[in-house]
């Protein structure tokens, strides 16, 4: 059936090629050998009989222009042993030529080259047509080098040849419709008679695929890997057959990005400071807001940080806020909206009176548009004390537990403590003395409610809120006369002022007498020499006292002034892991040893007194941070014999003390501090006469005469302790030491 022609154009060459003769052109599909036996059937062998020449076998067939792809599977089997042996196939044109010399154009090569192997054994191939085959006719051609083989032992022989066409189309137009971090939604073009698909996948870097089957149109990808690139293929299944895959897509998984959470604010009048929790994978911020009145448009900034202050805004008025995650590649949803009022103007009209029942949790009533509630805080609006002189606040209000209310002078950026309201079933008024905080242009106060209390919205009410300007203090008072047993003062009263009350304390703050009177002077009888007493005078205006008071003291003298004011008075901050303490230490002369300090808070109006005996150490424990101290000592000699006060020192504490001439340290070191057993004292020690080891709470432990440069804290316990060191000039330095 098949013819074979082996021309002889020269002596050493042939040009043998391998024809079938069935029919002038074959429709698919088919199938057919050249050769069954390669060994032992001359005629159905392959072979050019000398090397460095071409030998062939073709075909012609033609595919219908229904065919979406077609195929041609084959076997190949060879006994030669050349080593660059090969064999490669062509679709021509019909009726092309072909030649002992050169190869048919590479452009017409179809599949891979095909190198002999010289085992023997029958090896299949496969090559795939696309639909750009369709509907033509074509010269199937086998084309074979026989490297050196002259003799009819060495043939190839190429049998079960078939060429088939696929009608299956292949799916077209993969798109991902929706990406995330750990799935991916795809769809393609479903033509007819499409229903279900086989689709592979894999990591881009991977070599084996992952293969689905039986999935339908608009399919989802799940369990991926965030930031990742995928490639994905289809093939589709018809009835009898499947088509070939479609062109690989690639994608990439999107980086988790969460929206920001745990928003907080702190607003002010015209801006309102932003911080959230850092957002993984985020490189940078979007925060959008605007009014929330009717066609406003959103206004947008960027920050790479975790926080942001939005500047410029209107003063009590509500926006809304939202802020998104973002990367190079990707950006969050935004997170929920978060409407937040600024804080109004500081009030500048007086009297102010808020309305009756400011505040009452038990209806949850805050019907004030100036104050607000955050968190376990009640805020008040802002005041501009400026204007007033005497500026007075006044409220009265019931509680269920204690309410410590504190107090800001810059706006709300930070408090301090004011007040604790204490428990109390009946309306309690209040009366504070704001003069301190004239100069201050934005005072806020602000309750801080018990969180079981505020939950249940009850507990706590507040009424009649008021600041206004208070009745005038008496001004420049003046000591008349100073006898043996009285002393006489005069005052100026402002206009506008009814009467004054005035009461006389001794230095016990036992009050000896209270008067109200018009005049404005008056005589104190009956005192005893060497004792300080205090004058405390209150204004009243329309029969109402003033919540300030003016407070003056006077000593009456002794005949004979024989008690010395103490000298060196210190006094600094001294802090520990586990206290805040105020040391004061001074000097005074021998065989005295009784002293009277007397202290108070920077804000406070009445001085607080105590006695010190033995030793000249002053202490106060349990102290809060931000807090400023003013405190004087006097040496007690007897009951009839005191000494004036010394200098009046001013302590902060959590910052550096003020420094007095007594206090400095020039170059004086002790170390190791901390320490384990004991330090050394180096610097400046010329006139060092002795020194005393004193405990945390000022009790003296041991005084010993300077002998050497080291002292020894082997017998005491872990703890703080104070080291005075005493010169011969007088002068005294105190150092904190810590025993680890």
């Amino acid at each position: 059936p098949w013819l074979f022609l082996c021309l002889e154009c020269h002596p050493w060459l042939s040009l043998c090629v391998k024809y079938t003769g069935e029919a002038q052109v074959k429709t698919l599909p088919f199938d057919f050998s050249f050769s069954s036996d390669i060994l032992s059937d001359s005629v159905g062998i392959l072979f050019s009989s000398v090397g460095e020449t071409y030998a062939y076998a073709y075909i012609d067939f033609s595919i219908d222009d229904l065919a979406e792809s077609s195929f041609i599977d084959f076997s190949y089997q060879s006994v030669d042993t050349g080593s660059q042996s090969w064999l490669k196939v062509f679709l021509l044109s019909p009726y092309s030529n072909l030649s002992p010399y050169i190869l048919p154009s590479e452009i017409n090569r179809v599949g891979q080259e095909f190198y002999i192997a010289e085992d023997g054994n029958t090896h299949t191939e496969h090559i795939e047509l696309n639909a750009g085959y369709s509907s033509s006719t074509y010269r199937l051609v086998f084309a074979w080098l026989n490297d050196g083989g002259a003799t009819l032992s060495m043939p190839l022989a190429v049998s079960n040849i078939s060429v088939q066409s696929r009608y299956c189309a292949v799916p077209e137009s993969i798109t991902p419709m929706e990406i995330g971090s750990t799935y991916a939604s795809l769809s393609w073009t479903q033509l007819f008679e499409q229903e279900y698909y086989t689709l592979e996948y894999k990591k881009a870097d991977d070599i084996q695929w992952n293969v689905l089957y039986n999935v339908e149109n608009n399919y989802t990808l799940s369990s991926l890997e965030p930031n990742n690139y995928y490639n994905v293929r289809v093939k589709a299944l018809c009835d009898n057959e499947e088509s070939l895959y479609s062109q690989v897509l690639t994608f990439r998984t999107i980086i988790d990005l969460n929206s920001p959470e745990l928003i907080s604010y702190e607003e002010a009048v015209d801006y309102i400071d932003l911080q959230w929790q850092e957002t993984e994978n985020a490189e940078q911020y979007t925060v959008s807001w605007k009014q929330v009145a009717e066609n406003q448009q959103w206004t947008e900034q960027t920050t790479e940080e975790n926080f942001i202050r939005i500047e410029n805004l209107s003063a009590s008025t509500e926006y809304i806020f939202r802020i998104k995650s973002q990367n190079s590649d990707f950006e969050s949803l935004w997170s929920e909206d978060y409407v937040i009022k600024t804080l109004c103007e500081p009030n500048v009209i007086y009297p102010y009176t808020a309305e009756n029942e400011v505040i009452d949790l038990a209806d949850s009533l805050l019907n004030l548009d100036c104050w607000r509630i955050k968190g376990q805080y009640i805020y008040t609006q802002a005041f501009n004390l400026n204007s007033l002189s005497f500026a007075e606040l006044s409220f009265s209000y019931m509680s269920e537990t204690e309410v410590p209310m504190e107090i800001s002078t810059n706006g709300g950026e930070s408090f301090v403590p004011f007040d604790n309201l204490s428990l109390t079933q009946n309306p309690v008024s209040k009366r504070y003395s704001l003069s301190s905080y004239t100069a201050d242009e934005s005072v806020i106060f602000r309750f801080l409610i018990n969180g079981e209390l505020f939950n249940q919205m009850t507990g706590f009410s507040l009424n009649s809120f008021t600041v206004k300007e208070s009745c005038p203090l008496p001004q420049s008072i003046i000591t008349d006369t100073i006898g043996e047993d009285f002393f006489s003062i005069h005052w100026e009263s402002a206009s506008g002022v009814d009467l004054s009350r005035i009461s006389l304390k001794d230095f016990n703050r036992n009050v000896l007498l209270v008067d109200t009177l018009s005049e404005t002077e008056y005589m104190f009888s009956s005192l005893n020499q060497g004792e300080e007493y205090t004058v405390v005078l209150y204004s009243s205006c329309s029969g109402e006292f003033s919540a300030d008071s003016l407070v003056y003291q006077v000593i009456i003298p002794v005949n004979e002034e024989s008690c010395q004011t103490p000298v060196d008075f210190t006094a600094e901050w001294v802090h520990s892991e586990l206290d805040e303490v105020l040391l004061a230490t001074w000097q005074s002369e021998e065989n005295v040893n009784l002293w009277q300090v007397v202290y108070k808070d920077y804000y406070a109006v009445d001085w607080d007194t105590a006695l010190v005996r033995i030793n000249p150490v002053f202490t106060l424990r349990n102290l809060e941070l931000n807090r400023t101290f003013l405190l004087k000592v006097r040496t007690i000699c007897n009951v009839r014999d005191t000494s004036d006060f010394s200098e009046l020192l001013t302590v902060s504490i959590g910052n550096s003390s003020l420094q007095t001439v007594g206090q400095t340290e020039g170059d004086v070191v002790l170390y190791p501090n901390p320490t384990e057993n004991e330090v050394m004292i180096e610097g400046n020690i010329y006139g060092l006469e002795r020194y005393s080891l004193l405990s945390s709470n000022a009790l003296i432990l041991e005084t010993k005469d300077f002998k050497q440069e080291k002292i020894s804290l082997n017998q005491y316990p872990q703890g703080l302790y104070f080291i005075v060191l005493e010169y011969k000039d007088g002068k005294r330095i105190v150092k904190k030491i810590i025993k680890e």
